[in-house]
């Protein structure tokens, strides 16, 4: 009987197996018919203006990047051109010959783009090259804005454009009397390049409405030594709003981020800043502008394109900026986080003990509990 009962079993175990490897098989099978189609690959030429090692290109990079990653209809494969016009500025020789170079590698390349992505200042520079460089390739591309409304003519290039905008000087100016009021002069941190002059403009239009509040000295006409200098021997009651340095009077060239943390551990001045890529290198914070937000809206704009439909237009150049801080430096200058404006961002705070062992807190509860 026993027998009867083991082998009844046997067999039920073995049906239950050869179910189990048949239906196995059918599934095998039926994945082995299914044809797996590559993903189509989309080449994406992205240009910027200076050289690679400017970090607000890498945000853009990086902002670009996230967006595409998002659509899994397509491997994106990148190429990144960098014209390092900064290098030799307003120089007509030098523009031609960047020009022909990049022509001759469009040319003779064996990768050909399927779209181009202009970053901020590369469109007014080649307007007058695209048909040459580009033929009929789709292009989205970052105008220079003012007002409001691309300063070039941006649809002679391209239809499908972002207005980045610029550094927001009176936001800062308000933000450093808002967070310091014994302030009575502001240190605006400018070099002498052609981008920096048409910023200066702007940061003394801005500083027209606060003229009767602080004093405002700016440091476009100084050699790096002097402005320096200038800083350091600066009276207490005075803060920096950092915006660019990357040409100084003498003509050198610099990075402005890579400026930053030598600026900053020199002076016993608070420094404020208008760029995202400028926190953490010892800024208190400021109304930053985040280049990679910018990247994003350019990458949303070339799965639009690819899918054929008419991309948005993004004119709203505040969408770029945020009150971004770093914690460690709010507290260097004792500026409480509960002054800051509404839904600014804080980086680099200390993290409690829940937070920085809060899996350890989890276990020690769990065996508590048993």
């Amino acid at each position: 009987m026993r027998k009867i009962l083991r082998s009844r079993i046997f067999l039920a175990m073995a049906g239950v197996l050869l179910l189990l490897l048949g239906v196995f098989s059918g599934n095998a099978a039926a994945a082995a018919d299914k044809t797996i189609l590559p993903v189509p690959e989309r080449h994406v030429l992205v240009i910027h203006l200076n050289a690679a090692e400017h970090p607000y290109q890498d945000l853009f990079n990086s902002g670009l990047r996230k967006a595409l990653e998002q659509d899994d209809r397509y491997r994106y494969d990148f190429s990144y051109e960098y014209l390092e016009i900064n290098k030799i500025p307003h120089d007509a020789v030098f523009l031609q010959k960047t020009v022909d170079l990049f022509a001759y590698k469009l040319q003779h390349a064996n990768w050909t783009p399927d779209i181009i992505v202009a970053s901020g200042g590369v469109s007014d520079l080649l307007l007058r090259y695209k048909k040459e460089l580009f033929g009929n390739l789709p292009i989205v591309a970052c105008a220079p804005a003012k007002a409001g409304k691309s300063s070039v003519p941006i649809d002679q290039f391209t239809k499908n454009y972002l207005l980045p905008g610029n550094d927001s000087f009176a936001a800062n100016y308000q933000l450093i009397l808002d967070l310091l009021p014994q302030t009575k002069n502001i240190y605006v941190v400018l070099g002498n390049s052609y981008e920096e002059q048409i910023l200066l403009r702007l940061a003394q239009e801005d500083a027209v409405n606060f003229e009767d509040k602080v004093t405002f000295v700016y440091t476009n006409r100084r050699s790096n030594a002097d402005m320096l200098s200038t800083l350091r021997n600066a009276p207490p009651d005075s803060a920096v709003l950092y915006s660019r340095w990357t040409t100084d009077i003498e003509g050198e060239s610099f990075v402005s981020a890579s400026s930053l943390p030598f600026l900053t551990s020199s002076i016993r001045l608070p420094v404020f800043g208008t760029q995202q890529q400028y926190i953490g290198n010892g800024i208190v914070g400021g109304y930053l502008h985040d280049i990679s937000l910018l990247g994003e809206d350019a990458g949303n704009m070339v799965i639009d394109l690819l899918d054929g439909v008419a991309p948005t237009i993004y004119t709203d150049i505040e969408r770029y900026h945020r009150y971004v801080f770093d914690q460690k430096v709010l507290d260097e200058w004792k500026i409480s986080a509960s002054r800051l404006p509404a839904g600014s961002i804080i980086l680099y705070g200390e993290k409690s003990f829940l937070q920085e062992h809060w899996q350890l807190v989890l276990i020690v509860a769990a065996i508590i509990t048993l």
